[in-house]
């Protein structure tokens, strides 16, 4: 009897034992983690710059009018700010607001096929950031939002590039006086 009292003495104890240097592993383990993460999302928040227009004039007049296509730019230029952990509420704003500008008939020039597909390449990333974010893989979810603002960067200099063509079409340099 004696014997098996020491046994289960002894295996309570080294449960015990191993049990709090797990623990203190997984602490340690889990603040790499945290460190890890906070570095990523500090890369991520501050170096994204996204394209200035050359032609501003002209887009304030045409396509910045246009209350679905502000209130698209302003979710998806506003995503490059917020933490990347609790950023899938906006995530679903961005989206709906792309979808809502697919949907809507751009001012003249700019309701072309090129200036739709890049939006539906935005919306493409936009989804996957929101997947990556619902799946808390802070590492893709990263990797997807640099995706997200290269495409929104290629999208603005697309419009941009539509904007400087119209604008040259429309002066004439010909003209008669």
């Amino acid at each position: 009897m004696k014997i098996l009292s020491i046994r289960c003495i002894s295996f309570c104890f080294l449960m015990l034992n191993g049990c709090e240097s797990v623990t203190h592993k997984t602490e340690k383990e889990e603040e790499a983690v945290r460190d890890t993460v906070l570095n990523s999302i500090e890369s991520t928040t501050y170096k994204k710059t996204f394209y200035v227009p050359k032609n501003k004039s002209v887009l304030d007049s045409t396509l910045n009018k246009n209350k679905v296509y502000s209130s698209f730019k302003t979710s998806v230029e506003a995503l490059k700010k917020l933490d990347p952990q609790g950023i899938e509420f906006y995530l679903k704003g961005a989206i709906r607001y792309t979808e809502e500008l697919l949907n809507e008939i751009l001012v003249d020039p700019y309701e072309v096929p090129a200036v739709k597909s890049r939006l539906r390449v935005v919306k493409t990333h936009l989804l996957r950031s929101k997947y990556y974010s619902q799946e808390e893989d802070i590492e893709s979810l990263n990797s997807a939002l640099n995706n997200l603002f290269d495409s929104y960067n290629i999208l603005l200099m697309r419009i941009d590039d539509i904007a400087q063509n119209d604008l040259a079409l429309g002066k004439n340099e010909f003209e008669v006086e």
